[in-house]
């Protein structure tokens, strides 16, 4: 469906309200779920604007405060996202945490694309049409098992991982002191109004390493 997107108005991004833990994500083997790696980093929504204007916020409708962005990533972002459009991407900034990456977006899904509002839109059709505007990177992030593409410097791409391949992605969580653990989503739940912290939660599922840093 999705509606025209054309002018800035903050949209809270999706968030899960379950969490499981590795050994009970069986349940969701049935073909309807796919996951993504869940690093550890804060929740940032990338906007570009029609003009080329970039802007990074976090889930509380705020811009970040422990992070300026240097001038080259806006520009890496600017010049992949850039369509005389507005484009949200959603993404989780990597830059606090860990001091051995910085500077680092991790995309992971797209909320408006070409102006448009992907309400009532798959979440697989918003994450495609991220993927061909990231321009189908083939590259991969090393430590990630091949489940992180490199898009460009500072900007990473969640790739999707089906059920056979789960046991797989957490064996690179529990090795990978920067990732969290997964996220399972329903890949043909269609996406609703972000107007409160609290949306979409009912198709998305967290699967997290159970250490006292990433507690459920």
């Amino acid at each position: 469906m999705s509606i025209p997107y054309d002018r800035w108005s903050y949209i809270y991004p999706p968030r899960p309200k379950t969490a499981v833990p590795f050994g009970d994500i069986v349940r969701y083997a049935d073909g309807r779920w796919e996951a993504q790696l869940k690093l550890n980093g804060t929740r940032s929504l990338i906007t570009v604007a029609p003009d080329g204007d970039v802007g990074f916020w976090n889930r509380h409708k705020a811009a970040h405060k422990a992070w300026s962005p240097p001038p080259w990533i806006v520009e890496e972002v600017r010049g992949r996202f850039a369509r005389g459009k507005w484009v949200v991407v959603d993404s989780e900034l990597l830059h606090s945490k860990h001091a051995s990456v910085k500077d680092t977006l991790y995309l992971f899904g797209a909320l408006v694309l070409d102006g448009r509002y992907l309400v009532g839109e798959t979440y697989e059709a918003g994450y495609r049409g991220l993927v061909a505007a990231c321009g189908d990177p083939a590259r991969e992030v090393p430590g990630y098992g091949g489940f992180v593409a490199e898009v460009g410097r500072g900007i990473w791409l969640a790739r999707m991982i089906p059920h056979a391949r789960w046991g797989e992605a957490w064996s690179v969580a529990e090795t990978n002191p920067i990732v969290e653990g997964m996220v399972l989503k329903r890949v043909a739940a269609k996406l609703e109004f972000g107007r409160s912290e609290n949306n979409n939660g009912s198709w998305m599922i967290r699967c997290r390493k159970s250490t006292k840093n990433f507690a459920f």
